[in-house]
């Protein structure tokens, strides 16, 4: 029988129980007895303490079972040894414990040998009952597990929607806020830029260089770590003052990002620089996230490089053929990303192929709409909360608060506005400059509003910053699609009220990108010269539309019903105008 000791076997706090269930068994032996001392309990419970080791069955035993045992070990005998007694000095009864002086084993106490077998049970049925219990916690926290693994996005269901570079309509691209921000509100899918810093750092960035986001500049691949580590993420336009309203934030590395969420969320990440695949796997696996990551890239031969370590791979690729796809296969590659830009039939294709597409840049609901008329199987989006349609519905603006909120996407060219900081409108988004290229016209979809109802009144102020005579301000209202760009493509359609810097209000009728003007009242003011504000309202009921300059007090009325519901828009064509105060009832 080999030696056993205790603290081989048993952790602390299963030592201390275990002993205390000994003291408990020599003290219950001692009532059997009746004969034991307390000096003699105490003698034996330390030195089980210390050094308990396990039964014999026979005195003969010990030392060959414990050819080496050290002073202070205690062994005993269940049974009497063959011959027992031989004469009164006989030891070797049954039930006698034999400590090891350091030179020989001494008999310390016999006890009654079914005593001894009961206590024995007794203390085999609590250790039983220990692990018993332990093996349930175990198997909660394997449950627990399991739950974490089934909440991953492998087992979700299409569409999947990506926080394109953490949402960044709403939050500030690739910064650990917006990542946080996004899971508290449920995204599970954050998507993020990686590339190597000149000493290899993963850091998480979209563009090559630091220019457009950043207080640093250079190119990522040209500087360290801890020249990263010492800039910001900055808005350029409005200073240390983002358009966001939040205040510079660290520039993340990879490692950063998961260590804060871990298995929080499910990471979409690009290898940016088209070289970082490997070391991102690496990394997922030191973070034990490497189930929750998909690596994507637009270099094929960087996901081949890691095609047999078990992560989810995405190819992206704007020209895909069909050798394409038996490459991707041959690569381990499941997924397929292309652009928005993309043909029906190039989509169809992929589909066919097995590569149901997730496709970028998607924020608006028509285009997401139509995509997955096409089979597609998620999206990249830059504002995933509206084109989900998880984010509700607002009665009002949120352009006091100096944030962007769910919805507010840009139509026809990529100038979404931004906050006012000057004085006289200091509350306020919109267009503080002129716009004297493509006609100056720009239209931003206001989706917080959601779809309008049948009938409603909307209430919004016009603040008028620069001096261009032949330029407007407008409400753009019950566009049947969450596009908007006036006459730009055929997909405009709805009613939109001008005001003129003349003091001149229109209402216009839009079918498919042709304006058409339903009535126009000409006001009985100077033309705008100085900033100004002119309070507009606009009224629907299920046959009518009344427009007003409750400024001007000038008002007009028409009954047409071509258009309702649909969704709201602010615009300008080339005056410097900025909007505040909008309401809807």
């Amino acid at each position: 029988m080999a030696r056993k000791e205790i603290k081989a076997i048993f952790n602390d706090g299963e030592l201390n129980n275990i002993n205390h269930n000994f003291e408990e068994l020599y003290k219950g032996i001692g009532d059997v007895v009746g004969t034991i001392t307390e000096e003699t309990i105490k003698k034996i419970i330390n030195t089980v303490k210390i050094n308990w080791l396990d039964f014999v069955d026979v005195y003969e035993e010990i030392e060959s079972t414990y050819p080496n045992p050290n002073e202070g070990d205690a062994v005993m005998a269940k049974s009497d040894s063959e011959g027992y007694p031989a004469n009164d000095e006989d030891k070797r009864q049954g039930g006698t414990v034999w400590r090891f002086n350091g030179s020989k084993w001494d008999p310390i106490q016999s006890f009654d040998a079914s005593a001894i077998v009961q206590a024995e049970n007794r203390l085999d049925n609590k250790l039983s009952q220990h692990r018993n219990e332990t093996n349930e916690k175990v198997e909660k926290v394997d449950k627990n597990i399991n739950k974490l693994t089934e909440d991953n996005f492998f087992n979700q269901s299409f569409p999947w929607y990506f926080a394109h570079r953490g949402a960044k309509n709403i939050y500030q691209e690739n910064t650990l806020l917006a990542y946080e921000n996004c899971i508290k509100r449920g995204n599970r899918f954050i998507e993020l830029d990686v590339q190597q810093t000149n000493d290899g750092a993963l850091v998480v960035m979209h563009d090559d260089t630091m220019d457009r986001t950043t207080n640093g500049n250079w190119a990522i691949r040209g500087v360290s770590s801890n020249y990263i580590s010492t800039k910001s993420i900055i808005d350029k336009v409005n200073g240390e003052h983002t358009q966001f309203g939040y205040a510079p934030q660290m520039i993340p590395f990879l490692v950063d990002v998961f260590t804060q969420f871990g298995r929080k969320t499910n990471y979409i990440i690009e290898s940016k620089d088209r070289k970082s695949a490997r070391k991102i796997v690496e990394l997922a696996k030191q973070m034990r996230v490497q189930d929750y990551i998909m690596i994507q890239s637009f270099s094929l031969p960087d996901l081949e490089e890691i095609k047999d370590e078990g992560i989810k791979l995405m190819h992206l690729k704007n020209n895909a053929t069909m050798t394409t796809f038996r490459e991707m296969r041959q690569a381990n590659i499941e997924y397929f990303g292309c652009n928005k830009s993309s043909t029906d039939d190039y989509i169809r294709t992929a589909v066919e192929e097995g590569f149901p597409p997730f496709v970028y840049t998607v924020n608006t609901r028509y285009e997401r709409d139509r995509l997955l008329g096409l089979g597609v199987a998620g999206f990249f989006s830059d504002d995933p909360f509206y084109l989900a349609g998880s984010s509700g519905n607002r009665k009002s603006d949120t352009f006091r608060e100096k944030v962007f909120t769910d919805g507010m996407i840009s139509n026809h060219n990529e100038d979404r506005g931004r906050f006012n900081t000057s004085s006289l409108t200091p509350y306020t988004w919109g267009f503080p400059e002129t716009n004297n290229t493509d006609d100056g016209r720009d239209f931003v979809l206001q989706g917080w509003a959601g779809e309008l109802p049948d009938g409603f009144v909307v209430e919004i102020d016009f603040n008028y910053l620069g001096d261009y005579i032949n330029g407007w301000a407008t409400v753009v209202f019950c566009t049947p699609i969450d596009y908007f760009d006036d006459n730009k493509t055929d997909l405009s359609s709805g009613y939109h009220l001008s005001h003129t810097r003349a003091g001149n209000i229109i209402l216009w009728k839009v079918d498919r990108g042709v304006a058409t003007v339903l009535k126009e009242v000409r006001g009985e003011v100077e033309r705008i010269e100085q900033p100004t504000t002119k309070r507009m309202r606009v009224t629907i009921t299920p046959s009518h539309i009344r427009a007003e300059s409750v400024t001007d007090d000038i008002v007009l009325t028409v009954e047409d019903s071509a258009f309702r519901n649909g969704y709201l828009h602010l615009g300008r064509r080339a005056t410097a105008v900025t909007f505040s105060n909008c309401n809807i009832d």
